[in-house]
């Protein structure tokens, strides 16, 4: 891969945070659909599934390891 890409796998065990910087939980898991991929984030039991897309995933600091979410209306 490119310098400053990564895998979508690479996202797992990163700590997913919304615009605030507030912890929306960890991204457990991801898998494919035929229109994107999906970020699975837990926390304490809740489940929010995130379209990797970048209306609702603007940033990917693996350094950081985080990423910012904007979670689907709904």
């Amino acid at each position: 891969i490119e310098e400053g890409e990564f895998y979508v796998g690479d996202l797992v065990g990163l700590t997913a945070v919304d615009n605030a910087g507030e912890i929306l939980g960890t991204v457990e898991e991801t898998f494919e659909t035929p229109a994107h991929e999906i970020l699975v984030v837990r926390k304490e039991g809740d489940v929010l599934y995130v379209p990797f897309t970048l209306e609702h995933v603007p940033e990917v600091d693996l350094d950081a390891r985080r990423v910012v979410v904007r979670p689907p209306e709904g």
